[in-house]
């Protein structure tokens, strides 16, 4: 029997080119130069990162400072004796600077459970008319200061009735609310609730406010729903906020299977959607 020498095999492999040293050198060069460029990347990328985080928690920290700067000083005034009868409206300023910290507090809070994981949604029946009267009626007070107009359109084609978290949703649109009175000085803002899509036993509703603010540009757009990055830091301080909350809707609409966007042009206002699914429920039930 004729054994196979292995030694013969290497006569029947192709010779290596006169250039394979130059070859394999341009090679190593070409893969180095990648290796560069995707640390720098990525570099970059972290310290891009950094610096909305730093941002973001400056603008924070002038947030909770703002309303505190205005409640000592109050306090002491109020301490004094000199001023009572200014008494009550001194308590009306302190009351709302306390309560723009406590919602900025509960906006962390509420990011820090997303961010863990740890927000549980709760399912119960519930009127999505009545979600959205509540919502609207928790910014009633900032529609009369600023002389807006609210109209609200509500399909016919709306369930009387749904499953799923009212609480969360009242919270999304009451903070797509809140942005579009903020940037809104002067016309309407119109809530509309259609049904975008219905199947056996579920319903997708298609909600979307929609103001005749300043508008934003389309280079903002991508940014807006980010948590470590505001729209524009010269808007920022001129009407204030942290731009967490667009962050928490997005987040929270992802939670409940939907999604949140915006479509704007400068000096044109603005709408954002807000599609969500629900279950449908049976209405003997909950009929009123």
């Amino acid at each position: 029997m004729k054994m196979h020498d292995s030694r013969s095999s290497n006569h029947h492999r192709p010779p290596l080119p006169r250039n394979w040293k130059t070859v394999m050198q341009s090679r190593t060069i070409t893969i180095r130069k990648r290796t560069e460029l995707e640390l720098l990347t990525a570099l970059e990328a972290a310290e891009q990162a950094l610096r909305h985080k730093m941002d973001f928690f400056t603008t924070i920290v002038h947030e909770i400072r703002n309303p505190l700067n205005g409640i000592l000083p109050l306090i002491e005034m109020l301490r004094s004796g000199q001023y009572e009868s200014d008494r009550e409206q001194f308590l009306e300023y302190m009351e709302n600077s306390a309560r723009m910290i406590q919602a900025l507090l509960n906006e962390l809070l509420d990011l820090s459970r997303i961010e863990a994981g740890r927000l549980d949604l709760y399912q119960s029946a519930f009127s999505p008319a009545q979600v959205v009267k509540e919502a609207i009626g928790t910014q009633a007070g900032s529609l009369l200061a600023k002389g807006l107009t609210l109209a609200t359109e509500i399909a016919p084609s709306v369930p009387a009735w749904l499953e799923g978290d009212p609480f969360r949703l009242k919270q999304v649109l009451v903070n797509l609310l809140g942005n579009a009175i903020k940037f809104t000085d002067r016309g309407t803002i119109t809530v509309f609730v259609a049904v975008q899509q219905e199947q056996p036993g579920h319903v997708t509703l298609h909600f979307s406010i929609r103001d005749t603010g300043i508008g934003i540009p389309p280079d903002v757009l991508d940014r807006l729903f980010r948590t470590f990055a505001q729209g524009d830091a010269a808007v920022a301080r001129t009407f204030g906020g942290s731009g967490l909350g667009l962050a928490i809707c997005r987040k929270l609409a992802e939670l409940m299977g939907g999604r949140v966007w915006a479509e704007s042009s400068p000096g044109q206002g603005s709408t954002f959607h807000l599609l969500l699914p629900f279950y449908q429920v049976v209405p003997e039930e909950y009929s009123i």
